[in-house]
């Protein structure tokens, strides 16, 4: 099987040409979009009316039992650096097929350490468990709802 014959590397394709729809809709300007095989530094640069930023889109939904997802740390610490670097923001958008949502965050945001009460338990994030940050889903912003088509 190739590379591109993967479940979850379709997946990720129709995520990202997901959210290029909606960055377009919205008025963002795509500069980039990186569908090489294998590992890249990001999927989207797109430009606002408040510059340029980096997409990272995560076709997955939230963990089960936890009030969470993540991505890996080795690719986390791929986008900091990306973003200290270029001296550009970076956004990660979730496309959660579970909850038919699209969710995420400027990285800077969801990096800010904080306790979250969530049905009467208090969880800390963002947290490291075997590899994998994981960040609060309820505190991101949903940037858009996938329709049956999209699903």
């Amino acid at each position: 099987m190739s590379w591109g014959d993967k479940i979850q590397v379709k997946k990720g394709d129709i995520g990202e040409d997901l959210v290029i729809k909606y960055l377009k809709v919205n008025g963002y300007e795509i500069l980039e979009h990186n569908r090489e095989v294998g590992p890249h530094p990001y999927d989207i640069m797109a430009r606002g009316k408040k510059g340029d930023f980096i997409v990272e889109v995560k076709s997955k939904p939230r963990r089960d039992n936890y009030p969470d997802t993540g991505v890996d740390l080795k690719h986390y610490n791929d986008y900091k650096t990306v973003s200290r670097d270029k001296k550009i923001t970076v956004f990660l958008f979730f496309v959660d097929e579970n909850s038919g949502k699209v969710y995420g965050g400027d990285l800077s945001s969801l990096d800010v350490k904080k306790t979250h009460n969530y049905n009467n338990r208090n969880y800390e994030y963002p947290k490291v468990e075997n590899g994998i940050i994981y960040f609060f889903q309820p505190s991101m912003s949903v940037f858009f709802e996938l329709t049956k088509e999209d699903t």
